[in-house]
């Protein structure tokens, strides 16, 4: 499965299971945004993380509960460097 199918997934599974508080149920919902890099990627991680950032933040402008897929960013745009624990870009 993909990175989008999966998100959605999870998107719909957090919005079909209510919430109690004080007694009520509550629905809740999520935004995902992602952006999704090939095995093998050898380029900035940081790229990733603001594409993801900036598709979640679409998804919340453009109507909430909702998973939005970046495309790939080109990297000479990049403005900062940060390290992610394998675990986040191991496949």
């Amino acid at each position: 499965a993909s990175a989008s199918q999966i998100a959605e997934r999870i998107r719909v599974a957090i919005e079909e299971v209510p919430v109690e508080h004080a007694g009520t149920d509550i629905f809740v919902t999520i935004s995902i945004g992602l952006c999704a890099a090939p095995a093998g990627y050898t380029g900035a991680s940081a790229a990733l993380v603001e594409a993801a950032d900036s598709a979640l933040y679409e998804a919340k402008r453009t109507g909430r509960n909702r998973v939005l897929t970046a495309e790939l960013p080109d990297e000479s745009n990049v403005t900062s460097t940060i390290e992610l624990p394998p675990s986040f870009v191991s496949v």
